[in-house]
């Protein structure tokens, strides 16, 4: 029993930033296009806001409504580098926690265990959805409060005139409807996955914990052996070895 988060990155790829480990070929690339359109839209949603700044027509809860939307791939952008750019990291650390000396050993180790799967799944299944009903919320009270025949549902500076054609028009407002679920999926797979990380972390370190205990209870059992049963230099030998083990441990956990 390894380390439990599929699903922390299943939002992470529904989001298009991480491609999923075994996916090769053809399908790889296909979700790399994926992951450059997510991008595309990112920066293009991002550029379109900040070129409609304009405070002629100055309204405060327009402005910022808007302005916080901007801020919102403002601070997505370094969410999205930094998941791509130590994607290699990020796999380590996960095969770390999966191997020799973290592995889990027994089934009491997956017991203590289990209680951090917990959190993770239920952080992983609730936090998405609350955060997917929001922004459909969001979504649909900037629809409703849309009063002309061409509207969008989020401001923004175009370099062509969406209302000649009712299809520029359709495209362009479900481009700008999906950049913003885009934004709150990404938004939400980052959430997701940091806590999630560090629930593992403290799952190996509670696991350390009861091994520290089982090492103290070998040390007491070795302690009152009878030197006749085992000599002084194989108890030394025994201790040095119980020890030497619960060093690789934290220094793994370290790492």
């Amino acid at each position: 029993m390894g380390v439990k988060l599929p699903q922390s990155f299943k939002v992470l790829t529904y989001a298009g930033i991480w491609r999923p480990r075994e996916w090769k070929g053809l399908k790889a690339r296909a979700y790399d296009l994926y992951t450059s359109i997510v991008i595309f839209f990112h920066l293009s949603f991002l550029t379109s806001g900040l070129l409609d700044m304009e405070f002629e027509n100055f309204e405060f809860a327009a402005m910022v409504d808007h302005v916080s939307l901007v801020v919102g791939y403002v601070q997505n952008i370094p969410k999205i580098t930094s998941i791509l750019n130590y994607r290699q990291n990020i796999i380590e650390v996960i095969d770390k926690l999966q191997i020799h000396p973290l592995r889990l050993k027994n089934y009491d180790e997956e017991l203590i265990h289990a209680k951090y799967d917990r959190l993770d799944r239920m952080i992983t299944f609730w936090f998405p959805k609350l955060g997917m009903t929001s922004i459909a919320w969001y979504t649909m009270r900037h629809f409703v409060a849309i009063n002309t025949p061409y509207g969008l549902p989020y401001r923004g500076y175009f370099p062509y005139n969406y209302t000649v054609n009712p299809v520029i028009y359709w495209c362009t407002a479900v481009k700008q409807m999906y950049s913003v679920i885009i934004l709150a999926v990404v938004n939400a797979g980052f959430n997701v996955f940091l806590p999630t990380m560090m629930f593992q972390v403290c799952g190996k370190l509670t696991v350390l914990q009861h091994r520290f205990k089982l090492l103290i209870k070998k040390l007491e059992i070795i302690a009152s052996t009878d030197k006749k049963v085992l000599s002084e230099d194989k108890l030394k030998i025994l201790e040095q070895q119980l020890l030497h083990d619960w060093v690789e441990n934290h220094i793994a956990i370290l790492k």
